[in-house]
């Protein structure tokens, strides 16, 4: 993980680099009978493009199914559930990738706001070029898969930490997305983990002693 590297430019081809590296590591063995398809895939990305704090790649209601990879930085998910309480129900970083799920998954309109944290940068597939790519016979529903994969990751591993040590839970997090201390606010945080600032304070002060 990188999250807590910010930069003023980045070179296109590194970027293009990096997206492919990435498929190679979903496709593993696969990854040579399919590269030039992947090659031509990463091609047709656009960026990298650097997005600031509050920026947001989609929000509720959207339909617009653009696939997204972070490069570098932070965003978080940001959710309204039918109560009308508000959390964040995931953070998404550096080497990770992003989609409208409700519109790739279930055709339906987005439930959830996908906003900046810190300094980021991210390549975009648009949804013009995604359509070009998974028609005819191509390994299209092979990458689908390892995304839509990803996604329900990340959704059991939150139902896991729900369940579990609300410290151990925000030790977990900062581990895996060192920028999130310097940019996330502890309100941001208290969403995270389901709890109030006063206890998300708490948190962090614990940990800060050990």
């Amino acid at each position: 993980m990188v999250d807590n590297i910010e930069r003023d430019s980045m070179d296109q081809a590194d970027s293009r680099k990096i997206l492919l590296e990435c498929f190679q590591q979903s496709f593993g063995v696969d990854f040579e009978l399919n590269r030039l398809w992947l090659e031509r895939l990463v091609e047709a990305y656009d960026g990298p493009h650097l997005l600031n704090p509050g920026d947001l790649l989609w929000d509720m209601g959207d339909t617009r199914n653009d696939y997204y990879f972070i490069l570098e930085g932070l965003v978080s998910e940001y959710w309204i559930n039918d109560f009308g309480e508000s959390f964040i129900y995931a953070f998404i970083g550096s080497q990770e990738f992003c989609v409208n799920e409700f519109q790739m998954l279930f055709g339906a309109p987005s439930k959830s706001r996908l906003q900046v944290i810190q300094p980021t940068w991210v390549m975009v597939l648009r949804q013009e070029k995604e359509s070009e790519f998974r028609n005819g016979n191509t390994p299209w529903e092979q990458l689908s898969y390892e995304v839509g994969k990803r996604i329900l990751e990340k959704r059991r591993e939150r139902i896991r930490w729900l369940s579990g040590a609300k410290e151990e839970h925000l030790r977990q997090v900062i581990t895996n997305y060192p920028g999130l201390l310097n940019h996330a606010t502890k309100e941001q945080i208290a969403r995270y983990l389901g709890v109030s600032r006063a206890t998300a304070y708490r948190l962090l002060t614990n940990l800060a002693r050990k």
